[in-house]
Order: structure tokens, then C-alpha cells, then sequence
């Protein structure tokens, strides 16, 4: 399991709610959790993910 899926379950999320806390897509979040996504814009996607979530973002990181 992705730690990003692991962090979003422990915090009851859906999908849907951490694309709204985070301000990032949730197609976004699919492609990460399904190790899909290209690293384009990382560091910003992975530094409001970790906001949302109150965790670092080397915690989201495989």
C-alpha cells in the first residue's frame, strides 16, 4: 500500500476529501495511490498532500 493511501485511510479521507483539503486533483491522488503518476510537478503536490494530512512530506514517500 502506498503511503500516501496508508496516511489518507488513518485520517478517515476519501479520495475526494483530501483532493478538497489539499487543493490537489483527485485524478492527482489516483495516480499516486495507483504509483501512475509522473513526477512533474512533485514537490508541490507532495508538500500539500502532507499539509492536508499534518504529516512531513518525506512520510508520503516510498
Amino acid at each position: 500500500m502506498h503511503p500516501l493511501t496508508r496516511r489518507r485511510r488513518g485520517k478517515g479521507l476519501s479520495m475526494h476529501g483530501l483532493a478538497q483539503l489539499s487543493g490537489v486533483a483527485k485524478t492527482t491522488i489516483v495516480k499516486i495511490e495507483n504509483r501512475q503518476y509522473t513526477r512533474d510537478a512533485w514537490p508541490v503536490t507532495l508538500a500539500r498532500l502532507a499539509e492536508a494530512l499534518g504529516c512531513e512530506p518525506s512520510d508520503l514517500m516510498e
